[in-house]
């Protein structure tokens, strides 16, 4: 009877904070470690605006000059209309650390798993993990399921939950959340047709029911997004359609 393929570290969900953990322990610890992550990076990710703070990060990650090799469109200026009519602008120049960018989340998060297996990490992509179970002596046994339907087994000593607010594994195995908050962003991609004048600054404001955020992605798209609490969310129904456009 083969034996079941073992890891120090399991990691459920290959976004950017599973997928930096993952790395941190491959450089910086003798623990093996494996990332499962149920898609191909071929869905749609938000979470694209970061300052020039992520680059020290990302050094310590071994990842910035990868980083740096990739399509991020840089951004010289945050502007904001906050609690008055008048635009306000914050320029990089005025940041000690430089510019931030506006990721291709996309391209973000396949280059993190991509220097993950790199340095020695295991990469499980199209993949679920369908149930879990504490073992007698310690550890946790996963049970996975590929695109295929086809089921495996992995056996891990720590087991982290890195799939967002949905915590999947972590539900199923009774942890129960404690929320500190109740902000949820609710976001369209937009594409327009013809030339459009794209500017390399994010744009905030600010209106009664909490405030728009939006910014020009590198693929030439526009991303708005609508936060607010969620209770104002379901009261004025933001997240339907016709709702957030009349907004």
């Amino acid at each position: 009877m083969s034996q079941t393929p073992s890891v120090d570290v399991a990691i459920i969900g290959g976004g950017p904070s599973g997928t930096a953990l993952a790395l941190t322990i491959c450089l910086y610890s003798k623990l093996t470690v494996a990332v499962i992550e149920q898609t191909a990076y071929d869905n749609i990710r938000t979470g694209e605006h970061v300052s020039a703070s992520l680059l020290p990060l990302l050094d310590y990650l071994q990842a910035k000059e990868p980083f740096l090799a990739y399509n991020h469109t840089p951004v010289y200026n945050v502007a904001a209309v906050w609690g008055h009519s008048e635009l306000h602008a914050r320029p990089s120049i005025i940041n000690q650390m430089g510019e931030g960018y506006l990721l291709d989340r996309t391209e973000f998060d396949i280059m993190l798993a991509e220097q993950l297996v790199r340095k020695g990490g295991q990469l499980y992509l199209e993949t679920k993990c369908a149930e879990g179970e504490q073992l007698e002596g310690g550890g946790w046994r996963l049970f996975l399921k590929d695109n295929s339907g086809e089921y495996s087994e992995l056996e891990t000593r720590y087991l982290v939950d890195a799939t967002g607010r949905q915590a999947r594994i972590s539900k199923r195995l009774g942890a129960k959340s404690l929320p500190c908050d109740t902000l949820v962003g609710i976001s369209a991609i937009l594409d327009f047709e013809g030339d459009r004048s794209k500017t390399e600054e994010v744009l905030i404001e600010s209106i009664p029911e909490g405030w728009w955020y939006s910014a020009w992605l590198p693929n030439g798209t526009l991303i708005a997004v609508l936060m607010t609490d969620i209770d104002i969310m379901r009261q004025g129904k933001f997240h339907k359609e016709k709702q957030w456009v009349e907004l």
